[in-house]
């Protein structure tokens, strides 16, 4: 599905959810982008990462390389004046932090 301006019904915004959610869940950085303007503004705990470069740089890149093979899994919708996703995660991290420190880090 090509994401468009206006969805037209529920079942328009249930494929664009579960196809942005099934982008997220591969490591190709540029279709995972193609779901943001250039002027995204998108906020972290902690940060806010302002642009479609930075988000890129700050947290796209990142987060593909550190989780390779994820899974995004949409588990149900609602739909009402605005939609609620109820979604997963899954993943095996891939890098160098196993997920423990040692002694001497903590």
């Amino acid at each position: 599905m090509t994401v468009h301006n206006a969805i037209a019904s529920d079942g328009d915004v249930r494929a664009f959810i579960e196809e942005y959610f099934e982008a997220w869940s591969g490591t190709d950085e540029d279709r995972i982008l193609s779901y943001y303007s250039e002027t995204v503004s998108l906020e972290i705990p902690g940060t806010i990462i302002n642009g479609k470069a930075a988000l890129r740089d700050q947290f796209v890149r990142p987060f593909v390389a550190g989780f390779p093979g994820n899974r995004h899994i949409v588990k149900s919708m609602i739909f009402g004046k605005d939609v609620v996703v109820e979604w997963s995660f899954e993943s095996v991290h891939k890098g160098p932090f196993a997920g423990t420190l040692q002694p001497a880090q903590a």
